[in-house]
């Protein structure tokens, strides 16, 4: 089973239990549990302090190699509040 790294706290995890955060080459923001996505990618366990981009702001950037934007930010806080920060969070 691969495992693979949470950008944010550093917790090392089955790939199936991480989120997957892409970027492509037009520069948009992809997010999935199911890790089937195309383009630089980065891991995040679903801890709620590991959804705030400012708490791993450079680990972001240079993982993605992008600059942070508030188009990102909101991409990543949206998915948050919808995908995980409910009930069933952790079932990822």
């Amino acid at each position: 089973m691969p495992v693979r790294t949470c950008v944010a706290c550093g917790v090392k995890k089955s790939k199936a239990n991480l989120v997957r955060v892409s970027i492509n080459i037009q520069g948009i923001v992809n997010i999935s549990a199911t890790n089937n996505q195309k383009g630089r990618g980065i891991y995040l366990c679903t801890s709620d302090l590991c959804w705030d981009p400012d708490s791993y702001k450079h680990g972001l950037e240079k993982g993605l190699r992008v600059t942070m934007s508030d188009e990102i930010k909101k991409t990543l806080h949206n998915y948050h509040q919808e995908n995980i920060d409910s009930p069933f969070g952790d079932a990822i």
